[in-house]
């Protein structure tokens, strides 16, 4: 139940794919520190997913995932109930996207995830197998996997442009239609959208963040005139 629960997460992530176009082509990797996983897979030949998750087989956990188009998904099980009861996602998206996701280990072992944007990656408590600190942004953490945390994840502030789209129980926020999503600049300037405005869906339940880079920044020239892009 929860590989299945993971894996329906994974195909929601690639599913959320744009027009954005990270040089060079992505591979495949697993690799395992401490008491902590990551996993590299391969959608497209330009298109990838990296997730971050406990090694050990737990029905409450907290799971990270992020991708070539720049998304940041936050996949929590409740005690490997059903998708809709048990599971929970929260979503961001970090603009520029400039590269394919991919983790950095120092001679001490301490792994960076990297997320597609240059500026925006992740550091953990391997041992505990908790996200810890935020690079390019400022984080707030709640580490209870709980409905009540919401994702645990509060991204208050960061040095690039953000899209959060909230907290969902049983689905990854970016598939409400009628859900709403919001833009946050560098300088806190904010702008919200109906996902139908940014997101373009499919029969079955498919969708897709529908801006590259330049797109975006035309987009919110004109629907968020307040927000600046900052690239």
């Amino acid at each position: 139940m929860i590989k299945s629960l993971m894996a329906l997460f994974l195909v929601s992530l690639f599913q959320t794919v744009a027009h954005a176009d990270p040089v060079g082509n992505c591979t495949d990797f697993f690799k395992t520190f401490d008491e902590m996983k990551f996993q590299r897979l391969v959608f497209e030949p330009k298109d990838c997913s990296l997730s971050a998750s406990p090694r050990a087989p737990l029905t409450t956990y907290r799971a990270y995932y992020t991708s070539s188009q720049g998304k940041f998904m936050i996949f929590d099980s409740y005690h490997g109930g059903s998708t809709a009861s048990g599971t929970a996602a929260k979503a961001y998206h970090f603009f520029p996207r400039d590269k394919h996701p991919t983790i950095v280990d120092d001679a001490n072992g301490r792994v960076e995830l990297q997320t597609a944007n240059n500026k925006v990656s992740f550091k953990f408590n391997q041992q505990k197998a908790i996200l810890t600190e935020m690079h390019g942004g400022v984080l707030d953490m709640d580490h209870d996997v709980t409905p009540a945390a919401q994702g645990g994840v509060k991204i208050k502030s960061a040095d690039v442009l953000v899209l959060e789209s909230g907290y969902t129980r049983g689905t990854d926020p970016t598939s409400v239609q009628k859900g709403k999503s919001t833009f946050r600049d560098s300088n806190g300037n904010t702008c919200t959208v109906v996902n139908t405005e940014v997101f373009i869906y499919f029969k079955g339940g498919d969708n897709k963040f529908q801006f590259n880079d330049a797109e975006l920044k035309s987009f919110l020239k004109t629907r968020c005139p307040n927000i600046n892009p900052g690239y």
